[in-house]
């Protein structure tokens, strides 16, 4: 199924090779076939050619340090996308992912508390419990992850993190 939507969205780059919006769908398709690697080396390329999109600086910086990699670039590149999407709860989660995998559950909190009081999404719900469970604060985590998976049943995300955490 991912490999039919690369090849979907390959020949539909053949035919119109700058779109913003067939380059980020690939991105992500890359992503649910398990191709990180090539994930990474198209927002790459997306952000050579975009260097002020708040929008790939945020997918490129949260992709990074969800794999754990280069976490001081995905840091300025998700800081640079706060600076011009201030109120933008995908950029504050991710902000919030990258202080977490940086060791820094704090600031993480913070980040992705004001994440999820702007937008109550089941993947920033996985993301505030697990910095939760980290921080001690574990009956708060289940409890947030409980009414996000009552809100948003059959979410994988938030299903996979309450196995890790909360079987």
């Amino acid at each position: 199924l991912a490999a039919d939507a690369l090849e979907i969205l390959d020949a539909g780059l053949v035919q119109y090779p700058d779109s913003f919006d067939l380059r980020m769908a690939r991105v992500f398709a890359y992503e649910r076939a398990g191709k990180p690697e090539a994930a990474i080396r198209e927002l790459r390329k997306l952000l050579k050619d975009r260097p002020d999109d708040a929008v790939v600086q945020n997918a490129l910086g949260y992709t990074l340090a969800d794999r754990g990699q280069s976490l001081d670039e995905a840091a300025a590149l998700v800081g640079a996308a706060l600076a011009r999407t201030p109120d933008s709860a995908a950029v504050l989660d991710s902000m919030g992912w990258v202080l977490y995998r940086q060791g820094d559950n704090q600031g993480a909190l913070a980040h992705l508390q004001r994440a999820f009081s702007i937008r109550p999404d089941p993947e920033i719900a996985a993301h505030l419990g697990e910095v939760l469970w980290a921080l001690g604060r574990r009956d708060e985590a289940k409890r947030i992850w409980q009414e996000a998976a009552k809100a948003h049943p059959g979410n994988e995300v938030l299903a996979e993190v309450i196995k890790r955490f909360a079987p």
